[in-house]
C-alpha cells in the first residue's frame, strides 16, 4: 500500500489522511481542517525512532543534520527523517540513509497550528525541528545568542555541543569540467548568488557593476539565479543543478552571495567567502545569524550590506587571493 500512495498522485495523499482504519474495520473520518502534514507523516513514521520531518530550506537542514548525529547518541535512539525531495542530498552529505521522501511536504497550505503535539522529539512521535513551529519558539530565540543554539535548545542538547561536518561534498561532474576548462579553470571563477529563497533579493545595480568589475579583471563570472529577472546581465548562467552549485561553490576562486542558507553550507567549507546580510535583517538579526559566530570561525567576510564594502576593494581582496 505505501508502495502504490508513493507512486500516486497528490491527491491520493490528500484523500488517505481524510480517513482512518479503526480495529473495528470501519473508517473513521477526520474533520478536513486536522488533514493536515502532521496527519500524513504519522503514516510514514518509524514507531522505534526519533522521526524528524525537514521541509524547509537549507540553512536550518544543515543545522539539523549538524546536530542529528549526537542527538541520536546522546538520547541513544535512532533517527528516521521525512523529506522533500531536495533534502536528499543533504542526508547524502551527512550519511544518513534512513528517510523517506514525500513530495506533499512541500505544500505550505497543509501546515498546521497543531503540528507539535510535544515539544521535544519523543520515540515515534513526527517531530518538526524548526524553531518557528513551535510554541515555545519565542523563548527559544530569546534566550538563544545565535541560530543554531536554538537548535541545540530544541533537541535538549549542551549549547557547546560541537557541529558535525559533512562528510561527504558534491563532486565536479564531467558537464561542469568541461564549462569550467572554457572559462579558463576553476580558480579563474567567481560565483554570484545575488537571491534567496525567501524571495528576498539585493540590489541587483550593485551586483550588476560587480559583476563587470570583476570581469574587467579577467575573471569570469557565474550567476546563479533562480528567478531569471535577477540575472545579472553579462555574466554566465550555467543552469546548474544544486550538486553542481555545491561543487562549483566549494572550489572556485571566490563566493559573493547575499546571506542565505547556501552559505551555511560554503563557510563550513571553504574559504573566500564574501557574504552581505539580507536586507530583511536588523541589527540584531544580522548578529543572531552571524556566521562566523554561529560557527565559531572567523575565516568568512561578513558585511552588512553593500555599503559597507566599496566594490573595488572586494574586487581587490579577490584578486589578492592567495593558496587556493
Amino acid at each position: 500500500m505505501k508502495d502504490f500512495v508513493n507512486r500516486g498522485s497528490y491527491y491520493w495523499a490528500q484523500f488517505l489522511c481524510l480517513f482512518r482504519f479503526t480495529q473495528k474495520g470501519k473508517y473513521h473520518f477526520w474533520e478536513k481542517r486536522k488533514c493536515k502534514i502532521a496527519q500524513w507523516c504519522m503514516l510514514w513514521a518509524d514507531k522505534n525512532a526519533y522521526n524528524l520531518v525537514l521541509r524547509d530550506g537549507f540553512g536550518d537542514s544543515f543545522f539539523i543534520l549538524s546536530l542529528a548525529h549526537e542527538l541520536a547518541k546522546v538520547n541513544h535512539v535512532k533517527l528516521f527523517f521525512l523529506v522533500k525531495p531536495s533534502q536528499v542530498l543533504l542526508l547524502k552529505m551527512f550519511g544518513f540513509n534512513n528517510y523517506k521522501v514525500l513530495k506533499m511536504l512541500n505544500a505550505k497550505d497543509l501546515m498546521t497550528h497543531t503540528i507539535n503535539q510535544a515539544p521535544y522529539p519523543t520515540q515515534g512521535n513526527v517531530f518538526f525541528p524548526q524553531p518557528r513551529y513551535h510554541w515555545q519558539t519565542e523563548g527559544l530565540m530569546s534566550e538563544s545568542k545565535c541560530f543554531v543554539d536554538v537548535f541545540r535548545r530544541l533537541f535538549r542538547l549542551p549549547l557547546k555541543t560541537p557541529l558535525a561536518s559533512p562528510c561527504w561534498w558534491p563532486d565536479i561532474n564531467n558537464k561542469l569540467s568541461k564549462k569550467i576548462k572554457k572559462a579558463g579553470g576553476i580558480n579563474n571563477i567567481v560565483l554570484l548568488t545575488p537571491e534567496t529563497n525567501l524571495s528576498i533579493t539585493a540590489n541587483l545595480m550593485w551586483w550588476k557593476k560587480l559583476a563587470e568589475s570583476l570581469q574587467n579583471r579577467g575573471y569570469f563570472v557565474v550567476c546563479n539565479v533562480c528567478k531569471g529577472a535577477n540575472k545579472i546581465a553579462g555574466t554566465a548562467d550555467w543552469n546548474l543543478s544544486v550538486e553542481e552549485l555545491l561543487a562549483l561553490g566549494a572550489r572556485c576562486r571566490a563566493v559573493v552571495s547575499i546571506r542565505s542558507g547556501l552559505c551555511d553550507l560554503f563557510a563550513r567549507k571553504r574559504k573566500n567567502l564574501f557574504v552581505l546580510d539580507a536586507p530583511f535583517h536588523s541589527a540584531t538579526e544580522k548578529k543572531f545569524f552571524n556566521l562566523n559566530f554561529n560557527f565559531n570561525i572567523k575565516e568568512v567576510n561578513e558585511y552588512s550590506d553593500e555599503k559597507q564594502i566599496p566594490i573595488e576593494t572586494l574586487v581587490d581582496k579577490i584578486a589578492n587571493i592567495k593558496n587556493l
